[in-house]
């Protein structure tokens, strides 16, 4: 009658929820570790690879690499440019890094520019921010933009000339102004350009010509009106208005897209 039970083990109901809780915390903190762990990674692999690809960028604007054009000797090559545009002064600088000696730029104005020389579009400006209209080796100078957003066309064409001068263009390379191309045909014989200034019967040879003159620069498009031989007034394009004074004394004025 005294025979003793045998223990049963037996656990509280609330020490298991305790268990379980407390099992599922450091789960969580592990999994909370491990992405946090990964995200400094992440951030440290971007901030080597930002650093790798900016130096590389950087010493690509700073140093030549290989002659671009193999075929000719940077000694002896003669580089003509025809227009001193964005495009034309770019174009020049770009052969005077990689150290040609003969390069020469026609410009049938008497200044660099393009669109944006004095004689241009008078009133014009940028259309957005200073900041996203600049040269990727040469930032706006602090005076063309002090309180400005958008230059006009006086602090852009300076800003060209400035870059122009950094890059030793005017030193090292002869612009003739006044200087319209009439005429450039392929000399297969003797392998060059050969091209036909405006108004005289000089010819400017070339072993590699590089046309920089924009997009309508020497054709202006002007579009097809119904019935516009009917019409007795003046028709120009807008490149062809300058600073306005043609305008003068115009009582009437129509203009054509916007």
């Amino acid at each position: 009658g005294n025979r003793k039970q045998p223990e049963t083990c037996t656990q509280h109901p609330h020490n298991t929820s305790y268990h379980m809780r407390r099992g599922g915390d450091h789960l969580s903190s592990n999994i909370t570790m491990a992405l946090l762990a990964l995200l400094l990674l992440l951030i440290a692999s971007l901030s080597l690879y930002v650093i790798v690809c900016r130096h590389r960028f950087s010493k690509l604007l700073r140093t030549p690499i290989q002659n671009p054009i193999d075929a000719f000797h940077r000694e002896s090559a003669r580089v003509v440019i025809v227009g001193s545009g964005i495009c034309g002064v770019t174009a020049a600088k770009t052969f005077v890094q990689y150290e040609y000696t003969h390069i020469t730029i026609l410009e049938a104005s008497n200044e660099i520019g393009g669109v944006w020389r004095s004689d241009q579009y008078e009133g014009a400006s940028l259309q957005g921010p200073y900041w996203m209209y600049q040269f990727a080796d040469f930032s706006w100078p602090r005076d063309l933009v002090k309180g400005i957003i958008s230059p006009g066309k006086a602090a852009v064409q300076e800003y060209i000339r400035r870059y122009a001068e950094k890059y030793n263009v005017f030193s090292k390379v002869d612009i003739k102004y006044q200087c319209r191309v009439k005429t450039a045909v392929r000399d297969t014989k003797r392998n060059c350009w050969r091209m036909q200034i405006d108004e005289s019967d000089e010819i400017i040879e070339a072993d590699i010509l590089i046309m920089a003159i924009g997009n309508n620069s020497s054709c202006p498009i002007i579009p097809r009106i119904p019935n516009e031989n009917k019409y007795q007034g003046q028709v120009l394009h807008s490149s062809e208005v300058g600073n306005g004074e043609i305008l003068k004394y115009a009582s009437n004025i129509a203009i054509v897209g916007g």
